[in-house]
C-alpha cells in the first residue's frame, strides 16, 4: 500500500484502531481488510480501516457483522473525498456525490463490488466507479 492511501486511512479514522479505540501513532498503524482477503476482500479504500496490531491479530479471518455497513460508509467517504472516482463520463462530481449519498447495501461478486441505493447501482473496482445503473441522469 501507498503511504498517500495509508495517510488517508489514518486521517479518515482519526487516528484511532477502529476496534478498540486506541490512539496510534503514524508507525503504529497497521492496515485492516475489514473483510478479510481470505474471505474475498479486496484491496480497496473501503474495505480498509485502521487498526493496532493487536486487534488486527485478534480479528484474523473473521467477517464482522457490520461489515457490508462500515463498508458503505467508508464507500459514501471514500467518493466524497475523491479517493474513489469513477470512469462515467457526463457525470459532475457534485452529483455523483448526491447519488451515491443514498446508497444502502453492498453486494459482494468476484470481480467488483455492486453499492446500491433506490435508484442506482454503483459497480466498483480498483477504487474506480466504472459503471452506474439506473441512469446518469435520474
Amino acid at each position: 500500500m501507498d503511504k498517500a492511501t495509508k495517510h488517508y486511512i489514518y486521517v479518515r479514522d482519526g487516528g484511532l484502531c477502529y476496534h478498540c479505540l486506541k490512539p496510534l501513532k503514524m508507525n503504529q498503524v497497521n492496515i485492516d481488510h475489514y473483510l478479510p482477503r481470505a474471505r474475498g476482500g479486496k484491496d480497496e479504500i473501503y474495505n480498509y480501516v485502521l487498526s493496532c496490531q493487536r486487534c488486527n491479530k485478534y480479528k484474523g479471518e473473521r467477517v464482522p457483522g457490520d461489515c457490508p455497513g462500515v463498508h458503505v460508509r467508508n464507500f459514501i467517504r471514500g467518493v466524497r473525498d475523491r479517493k474513489i472516482t469513477t470512469s462515467v463520463k457526463g457525470l459532475k462530481v457534485r452529483e455523483l456525490i448526491q447519488k451515491v449519498e443514498t446508497v444502502k447495501e453492498v453486494t459482494y461478486r468476484k470481480s467488483d463490488t455492486v453499492f446500491s441505493s433506490e435508484n442506482n447501482r454503483f459497480y466498483v473496482v480498483h477504487d474506480t466507479i466504472y459503471k452506474i445503473e439506473g441512469g446518469v441522469n435520474k
